[in-house]
C-alpha cells in the first residue's frame, strides 16, 4: 500500500535526522525536499480516492502519527530491555484480580515486543481508516 510506505518513508527520516522531530510538531515542515515528499503524498491519497479536505488532514496526520511513534521509540530504545520484562508481567500479575481483571489476564502479552512490528500495525490500523473514507468512484454508491 503507498500509504504505508509513506509513513515508513517519514519514519526513516525522521530516524536519520532526529531533530526534525520537533519542526515538524507544528505546521508541516516546509524544506524544498519536504514539498515534493507532500506533492507526491498528496497524489497518492487523491488517487486513493479520498476527497480534498482529507486528503490534506490525513498527510498531517500521517506525520503526527509517525512522529509520536519516533519519539515513543526514541524514548524506549530499539527493544524494551528483556531483563525488564518478566518484571513488567509479573507485576501485572499480582495485581487484584477483581479490580484489573484484564491486565492480570494478559500479563504475558506485556512482554517484549518488536517496535518495527508495531510500526506496521499502526500504519494498517491508519490506513485502514483512511479506506473507509474513501469516496466512490463517479457512477458508484
Amino acid at each position: 500500500m503507498q500509504v504505508v510506505d509513506l509513513g515508513h518513508q517519514i519514519r526513516s527520516v525522521v530516524r536519520r535526522h532526529r531533530d526534525i522531530v520537533p519542526v515538524s510538531l507544528g505546521p508541516l515542515p516546509v524544506s524544498p525536499v519536504a514539498l515534493h515528499f507532500y506533492e507526491r503524498s498528496l497524489a497518492v491519497l487523491g488517487a486513493g480516492g479520498l476527497p480534498d479536505d482529507l486528503a490534506v488532514a490525513s498527510l498531517h496526520l500521517l506525520w503526527v502519527v509517525v512522529n509520536g511513534f519516533t519519539i515513543h521509540e526514541e524514548a524506549a530504545g530499539k527493544e524494551i530491555d528483556p531483563e525488564l520484562t518478566p518484571s513488567v508481567g509479573d507485576y501485572f500479575k499480582a495485581l487484584p484480580k477483581d479490580r484489573f481483571p484484564s491486565l492480570v489476564a494478559l500479563a504475558d502479552q506485556f512482554g517484549g515486543f518488536d517496535l518495527d512490528q508495531r510500526f506496521a500495525l499502526m500504519m494498517d490500523l491508519f490506513t485502514a481508516g483512511l479506506a473507509t473514507r474513501v469516496k466512490p468512484p463517479l457512477g458508484q454508491t
